[in-house]
């Protein structure tokens, strides 16, 4: 009777927590396309909302590009304006790990176009992304980017 009842107990634990996590889960798919149809905008400040103030890390092309959000808006502010326009083109093979409860890492592959001023068509920020998640104050934020672009 008392593994039973242990089993019970275990069990519905368990789908109590899978189902916590699966809500997880779906918040930080849909927050990860948001942020990413979030760099069409090419307006610093609204991308830099989903960023956490206190800790952010920003690695692209093999070099860690920013060490806060301060320095990733000072960074991205001179570096989007030479843009004309950044698409999304396509979003492929999602992931996503849930850690715990505040906390989730996901990836995925991005396509992306980016027109420069004079016209120049690039793929931009195509290649491998990896975005982790963290819940600071009830609102979850990237703490960290790595891009591994497109050869």
């Amino acid at each position: 009777m008392k593994n039973i009842f242990l089993f019970i107990i275990l069990f519905t634990t368990s789908c109590t927590r899978n189902d916590s996590y699966e809500a997880v889960k779906k918040q930080i798919l849909d927050l990860t396309t948001q942020y990413t149809k979030t760099w069409e905008t090419l307006n610093v400040e609204q991308i830099a909302t989903y960023h956490s103030n206190e800790s952010f890390l920003y690695w692209g092309h093999g070099e860690l590009q920013c060490t806060s959000n301060d320095q990733f808006r000072k960074a991205f502010s001179k570096i989007l304006p030479m843009m004309k326009k950044w698409t999304v083109k396509e979003t492929s093979s999602f992931s996503v790990q849930v850690l715990n409860k505040d906390a989730a890492v996901t990836s995925f592959i991005l396509k992306a176009e980016s027109v420069g001023l004079d016209g120049t068509i690039a793929n931009h920020g195509s290649g491998a992304l990896t975005y982790v998640w963290n819940k600071i104050n009830g609102e979850w934020k990237l703490i960290h980017i790595h891009e591994s672009a497109k050869q």
